[in-house]
């Protein structure tokens, strides 16, 4: 069972802006399409599981970075129309 948090989750403004996107931020933006082709033949909701391949990889990516060593990073998913966040698996 997922644990359930109220709190709001970022946005990364660059993604509309157009300005350039640095270090992780160009992983999170790239990793969108392999996701989205990892899962596209799983059963069920396409884009909830695009969703939660991308987000497990981004957090991969970024547990593997030794400047985020010190720190807990967690995959979450917030859902707009509560406001809930559960962390993933």
């Amino acid at each position: 069972m997922a644990e359930h948090l109220r709190t709001s989750a970022p946005v990364p403004g660059h993604l509309r802006t157009g300005a350039p996107v640095p270090g992780h931020l160009r992983l999170l933006v790239g990793e969108i399409i392999p996701a989205a082709r990892r899962t596209r033949a799983v059963p069920g909701d396409w884009a909830e599981h695009t969703m939660r391949a991308h987000t497990a990889c981004v957090r991969d990516a970024i547990r593997a970075d030794p400047a985020f060593r010190p720190a807990y990073v967690a995959a979450a998913r917030r859902d707009l129309g509560t406001g809930l966040v559960c962390l993933l698996p």
